[in-house]
């Protein structure tokens, strides 16, 4: 446990939102946090569910413009719908840092938006893959030459997880990324995030200027979980997400390995822990502009939404 005197703010207390403040109130004996979570019962459900029931270094806020003192470290863990606003106003307070779930906005309108706000300050966009060992060590096989990636899986949420193997594309090293084409129709099984939210089924393919590209495919006749095939001139690598299994295929042999997940109720820590010492290896929300900007003109003109 670390001994360091810090003030955190958790902002939306659901099922990652608990998580992140586990993380930091597990790490931080000495520090202070703020939750905020209008709904009563997803707050004590939560509370209760991380053991933090009593803990006198939890205080919750029931508006935001409680917050009167320096934050180290802010979470915004709600969903997409009402984090444009959230952020806009926490932007004019004084905190260090932000990291923001994903989707982090809804149209390019409000990043563009936020965009003019920011100023100095940092946020960043949670996209844990970059912390799994596992594709560190594919981005270290790749080494920035052109490679290929897909998704192939079944109704695993394409609208809003898409943006976690995008996200991945860049990461691996591809550079200059557009949309190729695409082919997608709404999920009449909704999305569990809610009716506000829509969500797809079909295809989404992405490419770049050196030749490289990635095809996400999901189709409710598929079944099996998600599986990523990444091809390079130097090894084949399979990933199966729902076994947590990871094939390489390189040019004499092959070999198999768990796949590593790195879970939020410790990563968090580690990831504020990187921010300190300039070292996080996750995305600013600048850099995520593109690949959401992708997914929303897809998403848009295969269902004929608005901009």
């Amino acid at each position: 446990m670390i001994n360091n005197s810090k003030e955190f703010l958790i902002v939306g207390f659901g099922g990652m939102g608990c998580r992140h403040a586990q993380s930091l109130i597990n790490s931080y004996s000495d520090s202070l946090v703020y939750i905020y979570e209008p709904n009563n019962d997803i707050y004590e459900k939560n509370l209760n569910l991380i053991g933090q029931s009593l803990n006198k270094n939890i205080k919750r806020l029931s508006n935001l413009n409680e917050i009167k003192s320096k934050i180290d470290f802010c979470v915004i863990a709600t969903s997409s719908g009402p984090r444009f606003e959230i952020l806009k106003e926490l932007l004019n307070y004084e905190i260090s840092y932000f990291l923001v779930e994903k989707a982090v906005f809804q149209s390019n309108n409000q990043f563009e938006e936020i965009q003019k706000l920011i100023g100095d300050k940092i946020v960043y966009v949670n996209f844990v893959n970059r912390y799994f060992r596992n594709y560190i060590d594919i981005k270290e096989d790749i080494n920035n030459q052109p490679f290929t990636m897909d998704i192939i899986g079944d109704d695993f949420g394409l609208g809003c997880n898409a943006l976690h193997y995008f996200d991945l594309f860049k990461y691996f090293g591809a550079n200059k990324i557009s949309l190729d084409k695409f082919s997608l129709i709404e999920n009449i099984n909704g999305n569990k995030r809610g009716s506000n939210y829509k969500e797809v089924l079909g295809q989404i393919s992405i490419k770049t200027n050196d030749g490289s590209s990635l095809n996400i495919s999901s189709e409710t006749t598929r079944k099996g979980g998600v599986e990523i095939i990444i091809k390079s001139s130097k090894k084949t690598h399979i990933i199966n997400e729902a076994l947590s299994n990871h094939i390489e295929f390189g040019i004499n042999d092959i070999k198999t390995s768990p796949l590593l997940i790195e879970y939020t109720s410790v990563l968090t820590t580690k990831i504020f822990k990187d921010i300190l010492d300039s070292k996080c290896l996750l995305p600013t929300l600048n850099d995520t502009k593109d690949i959401h900007s992708i997914l929303f003109e897809s998403i848009n003109k295969s269902l004929n939404l608005k901009t």
